[in-house]
């Protein structure tokens, strides 16, 4: 698909960020252990203080 545009010229978008049908279907956060090479685990509170009339924004770029 993406070579076929680039010949035609067009432009295109590679987004590899969920690459496979098994990684965009995870949906729930799973935290990161240290067995996956990580040296410390620090966990630090988001305590979210915005605006009313912004917040209504940011919920929807950040809860889908």
């Amino acid at each position: 698909m993406c070579e076929t545009a680039l010949k035609q010229g067009k432009r295109v978008v590679i987004d590899n960020t969920n690459p496979d049908p098994a990684s965009r279907a995870r949906k729930q956060f799973k935290a990161p252990t240290l067995a996956e090479g990580f040296a410390e685990l620090l966990e630090i509170p988001f305590r979210l203080q915005v605006e009313p009339q912004r917040e209504r924004l940011y919920r929807q770029f950040s809860e889908g």
